[in-house]
């Protein structure tokens, strides 16, 4: 779209670049490559920080993924720990049956 908005834009240069001297001709076209310079800083800028978005994301899903290994890990020693009180219990249970 600013492709479009830009190539009217010279066009509606072009035709008042047919009334204008030679001297201011060349001010305009000076004046446009700045123009255009600019324009590839600011890509240059937006890229910098496309770039940049894409490294925190990054960094946001590794941290995502961290935190997931740690509470499967974590998840893993809570249900040995819940089996072996289980396992714990039942013993306590037999022997007082058996003894008692």
């Amino acid at each position: 779209m600013s492709d479009l908005n830009e190539t009217r834009e010279s066009y509606r240069n072009t035709k008042k670049n047919k009334k204008q001297t030679r001297a201011a001709f060349e001010k305009n076209k000076i004046t446009e490559e700045e123009q255009v310079e600019n324009n590839s800083t600011n890509i240059d800028d937006s890229s910098r920080a496309a770039r940049a978005e894409r490294f925190q994301q990054e960094q946001r899903e590794s941290i995502e993924q961290a935190a997931e290994n740690k509470s499967k890990a974590l998840a893993k020693k809570l249900n040995i720990a819940i089996v072996t009180l289980v396992i714990a219990i039942i013993a306590v249970f037999l022997i007082l049956f058996f003894v008692g």
